[in-house]
């Protein structure tokens, strides 16, 4: 997953587990100026922070494909221009 800040779009591409080639797979629109693209640990969840929205979206992630889809009702308010974020587990 590639942040394409000036589109305000994330790129989505396969790895090809023989040479290492990359092959976009797809685009997805996402807020304005996306700057850090997350997956959660198992692989199900993309969460994109997007500076000039000040806000996080959360995307699922089809798992063949690989493929970005906008979660109903998951995108949240952050700080003043957000530059990062991180995934922690809690016990």
């Amino acid at each position: 997953y590639v942040t394409n800040v000036l589109d305000n779009t994330v790129d989505v591409f396969s790895i090809n587990t023989a040479n290492g080639a990359l092959t976009k797979v797809d685009t997805t629109p996402t807020g304005a100026l996306p700057v850090t693209v997350l997956i959660n640990p198992a692989g199900t969840f993309a969460y994109v922070v997007s500076a000039v929205d000040n806000s996080v979206t959360a995307y699922s992630i089809d798992g063949t494909t690989g493929k970005l889809t906008a979660v109903p009702s998951g995108s949240a308010a952050t700080g003043n221009i957000p530059r990062g974020m991180a995934i922690v587990a809690v016990p």
